[in-house]
């Protein structure tokens, strides 16, 4: 059976996780968006973009290519496989599209956490890695770089 753009757009947008773990799969939050495989450490969920990247094998992608890659006959031809997987994502009731939604706040730089000395990033900066004392000292005049109260740069 052939299906529409439409179908295949619904089928890509079933939630991965919901369809790891409607299938038995364990799973680990790292964080609020990014979810991995117990049984394959290196295949990583990211909620947000509903994609995942399996770093051992080099390849990804999304709902379909997940269920084609776990939950399909290996034994037939993708092309089976990939009508097999959206057939499966479009007959489960149970699971749902992908409705997470992530408010991406931008950085506050915490002026606080500067140090008045300046001494020990400077020390790294010329001796550890090379930088010229006056280009170090121009960029610090300049505010582009200070020393946290820890002793680190901050650029």
């Amino acid at each position: 059976m052939a299906y529409s753009q439409e179908e295949i757009d619904q089928a890509a947008a079933v939630d991965i996780v919901g369809l790891a773990q409607e299938h038995g799969m364990e799973l680990t939050n790292e964080t609020e968006r990014f979810y991995r495989l117990v049984k394959h450490d290196s295949l990583v969920i990211d909620r947000a973009k509903n994609y995942f990247h399996w770093n051992s094998q080099g390849f990804g992608g999304n709902s379909i290519k997940f269920a084609q890659t776990f939950l399909t006959d290996q034994s037939k031809p993708d092309s089976v496989r990939f009508k097999d997987a959206v057939a499966l994502l479009l007959n489960n009731k149970n699971l749902s599209a992908s409705e997470v939604t992530y408010q991406h706040a931008p950085y506050v730089f915490d002026a606080r956490k500067v140090s008045p000395d300046f001494s020990q990033a400077k020390k790294y900066l010329t001796e550890q890695r090379g930088l010229s004392p006056s280009l170090v000292d121009n960029l610090h005049n300049e505010g582009l770089i200070q020393q946290n109260k820890s002793g680190s740069v901050l650029f």
